[in-house]
């Protein structure tokens, strides 16, 4: 208690309430509440996470998330809206597919799996078949990835013309995991490509980029994407 010697009784109460009204001020603006969304339909899905009490936008705190099959398919932690520390995904089997340090901004795992595209990689000026030593990775893994496609719409005329959707999207993957320049390398009309290339451009720059000769380098993927109708 020497910092309050030489006090009087009534500047060393004020001083305690004071610092009781900042210490109770911090405390509560960062107190949170639980939010849980389920979907119950045939494309169930789970959310469980926190939420600031003073912001209901952003969240902070515990998060997981379940898929169609009922099984866990992320868990983590957000700290003021963004994700801090170490990420679980996982395979609608439940096996765990990727781990991720937001911190660190590292891969910790990822599961031996072949990515559901084709990889160019940039060299001298232009780009070509040459792989590189390591792939451009989608963090949170494949199953991440496709279900930021959940915003596609089927086009009326696809449905009215009973065809599936079925077309191949070109992208660029930079040096700093980047996603641009998304385009339909080959297309199938009716409706189709512009509807998938608005879901595409949707998905977040969150890439690890692929690596030639020890550093970091453009590469461009191939992905065929197929929408069936119902």
């Amino acid at each position: 208690m020497t910092i309050l010697s030489g006090r009087k009784p009534n500047q060393t109460l004020r001083i305690i309430t004071l610092l009781f009204f900042v210490i109770n001020f911090g405390v509560s603006g960062q107190s949170t509440k639980k939010i849980t969304i389920e979907d119950n339909s045939s494309h169930y899905s789970k959310e469980i996470y926190y939420v600031l009490r003073s912001n209901n936008k952003i969240k902070h705190g515990e998060y997981r998330s379940y898929g169609w099959t009922r099984k866990l398919s992320e868990k983590g932690a957000y700290s003021n809206g963004e994700k801090s520390g170490i990420w679980e995904f996982y395979q609608a089997t439940g096996e765990l597919e990727q781990r991720y340090d937001y911190n660190e901004r590292k891969l910790l795992y990822s599961k031996n799996s072949d990515p559901p595209f084709t990889t160019w990689t940039y060299v001298d000026g232009e780009y070509n078949q040459k792989q590189p030593e390591t792939l451009p990775l989608f963090i949170g893994g494949m199953r991440r990835l496709f279900k930021n496609l959940d915003s596609f719409v089927y086009p009326s005329e696809a449905k009215l013309m009973n065809v599936d959707c079925r077309v191949v999207v070109s992208a660029i993957i930079t040096e700093s995991g980047k996603m641009t320049d998304e385009q339909i390398s080959t297309g199938s009309g009716h409706g189709c490509d512009e509807e998938i290339l608005k879901a595409i451009k949707l998905i977040p720059d969150e890439w690890i980029p692929a690596t030639l000769k020890g550093q970091n380098v453009k590469t461009k993927i191939f992905m065929p994407i197929t929408f069936k109708r119902d």
